[in-house]
């Protein structure tokens, strides 16, 4: 069965709103998952699915998570360094690292992403973003109006010359992309998310605050690549991201 995609916002905040946004895309993939079994049984007792898009808002809309995954609670560990706690849905990650977004050096305003993105070679992309520097939601968003307004998230969809679809995001100053179309259509149980570490800045708007985590290969599966430009997502064809893994 197709899996379903996390919607952008609403996950955005997609992801901000994707579902609630409390804290990453690891809880909104869980999510899917789940529900795509369930459908999957119903399907099979009485050949009926009306599967209506859960647009389950969008990761950071309604669950207070940012469409990434990121929850609100953590469970205590004596290591520092590699936290590791569990979201709503029992999805275990580890928090590299947690920082308050009003004392991060690492904020963009909006006119610092749409010049990045243009120097990643992405012309006129549609920036959006659902929270201010505080954490506080923001209902209307202009991005050539709140030039000079930090906020902690940034979204943006891509569609290539070749017909695949992204979601780009910008978390803490990091950019990440999940490929819509693979993830779409590939058939596996876990998603792909392309990032240019090893790891993948999430935000919980509820503490206001930035988590750097390692979710389980069996939820998430980060593809490292030097730099997420347009010339780099345009390579990633769903035959090139089948041939590395």
């Amino acid at each position: 069965m197709k899996k379903k995609l996390p919607v952008i916002i609403a996950f955005l905040i997609a992801i901000a709103a994707i579902v609630g946004t409390v804290v990453f895309l690891v809880t909104k993939f869980s999510d899917d998952r789940e529900n795509d079994t369930e459908l999957t049984e119903k399907e099979n007792d009485t050949n009926v699915a009306d599967f209506e898009g859960d647009k389950k808002d969008e990761p950071g809309e309604n669950d207070g998570s940012d469409g990434l995954g990121n929850s609100e609670k953590e469970n205590e560990t004596t290591d520092d360094q590699n936290v590791k706690y569990e979201d709503y849905n029992g999805t275990e990650v580890i928090v590299v690292s947690s920082e308050k977004v009003e004392e991060s050096k690492n904020n963009k305003t909006t006119e610092d992403v749409k010049n990045e993105l243009k120097d990643r070679g992405f012309e006129s992309l549609q920036i959006t973003s659902k929270y201010n520097i505080k954490g506080d939601f923001v209902s209307e968003f202009n991005q050539n109006k709140d030039t000079e307004e930090l906020h902690p998230t940034y979204d943006m969809v891509y569609n290539s010359d070749k017909g695949d679809q992204w979601f780009i995001y910008c978390y803490g100053g990091q950019f990440f992309a999940f490929p819509i179309s693979y993830n779409q259509n590939s058939g596996r149980d876990e998603y792909l998310i392309i990032s240019e570490k090893d790891s993948i800045m999430s935000y919980d708007c509820m503490s206001n605050t930035y988590n750097e985590i390692i979710p389980q290969k069996t939820d998430l599966i980060i593809r490292k690549v030097d730099r997420i430009d347009k010339n780099t997502l345009d390579s990633l064809t769903s035959e090139v991201l089948n041939e590395n893994d």
